[in-house]
């Protein structure tokens, strides 16, 4: 008797994995699908391969890699390519039969989130109708220090005639980072009153097989392949726990973040603490040595002001006022640069003052989920502006009219 009481549960347990099976199996088939069959990938997929330790910059791209770049959550992608020197650009040679312009940045100049013939320097090199070859020397994640220190060991040698350093609101927090990579602290004794640090820099130590990191690597296998485990896991679990966490914090939604560990925001406050002022000076100090290396050289020498969202879109000021009250002045970093350059002699290009003045809709040169790299749109009007700036500083002459 005993023995027929538990069929009906052997029976209930077989159900039970026949069913969890088929659901394992469906999701199985949908994941290979998406992956295989409609190259649904996870941003950021693989995007490591594309980069590799460097002692002096800490990292740098790998030379000749092709593969997509993986960015958005719409799965938006495009090709990315590097060439045999690991620039994010067209194959280049050292040896130079035109004028050359070198855009140095980090990955608003790289321009991986759009198509290839549409990126910054594919699209000014048409305007100015290859009288000029426009070299792209951008490399994600690069502040200033990093793109200085590239562009002195690296990009020198392609000699250009001119070079656009893209500075991006998010510059004055990686110069201030010391992780992973050489970095410049403030001292009067030496020479452009920084000193550099860091240098050369540690391999980064490989991960142990504890049970943390094997979760870890666990967790980002099924991230970066799994369709199901992205969508349909992640949306289940984060609705069953958003609740649990929002009663912990006694019905309110996750707090902000702090305005001070904001990179993007923190620069706008408009009262800068004495880290704001140093972090501030150190990107000053920091530019204006890149300038000097590059004008030395008789190079001439452009400082380009990158937008972002925040900084032009009402809307978006509206939901950052809302979150951290009247503490920021979206035009103070403009206000800043300027001063910088006046005093210093720079070519200054602000496109966030062009974007104002031509009252640009500003959604138009973004992708919807990004707030500071810019799409085909963006970097049709960055390529305008650059151009027309060259032309008016008398460095080139700007063939016909621009498209």
């Amino acid at each position: 008797m005993r023995w027929r009481k538990q069929i009906p549960f052997a029976r209930l347990g077989i159900h039970a994995g026949l069913l969890i099976g088929s659901f394992l199996f469906a999701f199985l088939v949908v994941d290979v699908v998406a992956f295989y069959g409609f190259g649904i990938k996870h941003p950021g997929y693989k995007t490591t391969g594309f980069y590799q330790y460097n002692p002096l910059l800490g990292h740098f791209h790998a030379p000749n890699m092709k593969g997509l770049w993986y960015t958005y959550r719409d799965g938006t992608r495009y090709t990315a390519t590097t060439n045999s020197f690991g620039f994010p650009d067209s194959p280049r040679t050292l040896e130079k039969n035109t004028p050359r312009i070198a855009l140095i940045g980090d990955s608003v100049t790289q321009c991986w989130e759009m198509k290839e013939q549409d990126r910054c320097h594919q699209v000014l090199e048409d305007i100015l109708k290859r009288t000029y070859e426009v070299l792209n020397f951008g490399v994600r994640g690069y502040g200033t220090d990093q793109t200085s220190l590239a562009f002195e060991t690296i990009g020198v040698r392609f000699s250009p005639d001119v070079v656009v350093y893209n500075f991006c609101i998010n510059d004055i927090y990686d110069n201030a980072n010391h992780t992973n990579k050489p970095y410049f602290i403030l001292d009067d004794r030496c020479e452009w009153g920084i000193r550099l640090e860091g240098y050369p820099v540690e391999i980064p130590a490989p991960a142990t097989d504890n049970l943390r990191s094997i979760s870890s690597r666990v967790s980002r296998f099924l991230t970066d392949h799994s369709y199901s485990y992205r969508n349909i896991f992640g949306t289940v679990m984060s609705r069953l726990i958003d609740p649990i966490h929002r009663r912990l914090l006694g019905g309110k939604k996750s707090p902000p973040i702090p305005l001070d560990d904001h990179w993007e925001l923190r620069p706008y406050k408009k009262e800068y603490n004495e880290e704001d002022q140093q972090r501030w000076e150190l990107t000053k100090r920091i530019l204006y040595r890149l300038s000097r290396i590059v004008r030395d050289r008789g190079t001439k020498f452009l400082l380009v002001e990158c937008i972002d969202k925040p900084s032009l879109d009402g809307y978006w000021q509206y939901k950052i006022q809302k979150t951290y009250g009247d503490l920021l002045d979206f035009e103070k970093v403009n206000r800043l640069m300027n001063e910088f350059c006046s005093q210093n002699g720079i070519p200054f290009l602000s496109l966030y003052q062009e974007a104002k003045d031509r009252n640009l809709p500003v959604n138009s040169l973004f992708h919807p989920s990004d707030t500071i790299h810019m799409n085909r749109e963006g970097a049709l009007f960055y390529a305008e502006c650059v151009a027309e700036q060259i032309t008016a500083e008398g460095w080139a002459a700007l063939p016909n009219t621009i498209p």
